[in-house]
């Protein structure tokens, strides 16, 4: 598995790509997905299972150039994006407040967001250990009654050629267990799995 430093410096070198969706790396055959396609397959379901309201405070770690951003400033404007590739990050030109840094880098107070989004990340993790403290120090984050959503998690053995972050099923589950929140893990829509197939998390703050 790659460090956190060297996925850093993969994205950095991916600048030059000007297609977002092929930057995100949603591809089939190595040809990018069309940009409605992503939006009905990855983002909008996203955004509906985070639940996001009006005026509510989102932090979405991992915004890469803002895909995600883009669309939830539809719906409130008081946003915050964290990604470790600065590269990337200037890409993004919406009204959203953002930082340079990984996932273990949150430089936000406690209780400060409605809703937390990290998709399309923790496939990047080194190990189950960063995975773990990631998720505690983000539910400090969140308010009482927040979101945190977990997406697109690669979910049984990895396979030997895989250079992704794979997840077992019952570590994630005891995992989760010893928080004492509430959770649920659930597939993605059908259309997400012609993609690829991945699963989501989301964790509730009551």
């Amino acid at each position: 598995m790659k460090s956190v430093k060297e996925w850093t410096q993969h994205w950095d070198n991916k600048n030059h790509i000007t297609n977002p969706v092929e930057l995100n790396g949603y591809c089939i055959k190595g040809k990018p997905i069309p940009t409605d396609d992503y939006d009905k397959a990855v983002v909008f379901p996203t955004i509906e299972r985070l639940q996001v309201k009006p005026n509510q405070s989102v932090l979405d770690i991992g915004c890469g150039s803002g895909l995600m951003l883009d669309k939830m400033e539809e719906i409130t404007t008081n946003l915050f994006g964290l990604e470790p590739s600065g590269e990337l990050l200037k890409r993004y030109k919406g009204c959203a407040k953002t930082y340079v840094g990984a996932a273990h880098q949150l430089p936000f107070k406690k209780e400060n967001f409605d809703r937390v989004l990290m998709f399309g990340v923790a496939v990047y993790f080194p190990d189950f250990e960063y995975f773990k403290n990631v998720v505690l120090n983000v539910f400090s984050l969140l308010k009482q009654d927040g979101i945190f959503l977990i997406g697109d998690l690669n979910i049984g053995t990895r396979p030997t050629e895989s250079q992704y972050q794979w997840y077992e099923r019952e570590e994630l589950l005891c995992f989760f267990d010893s928080t004492g929140l509430r959770y649920n893990l659930m597939s993605q829509s059908k259309l997400k799995r012609e993609i690829n197939k991945r699963w989501d998390i989301i964790v509730y703050v009551d």
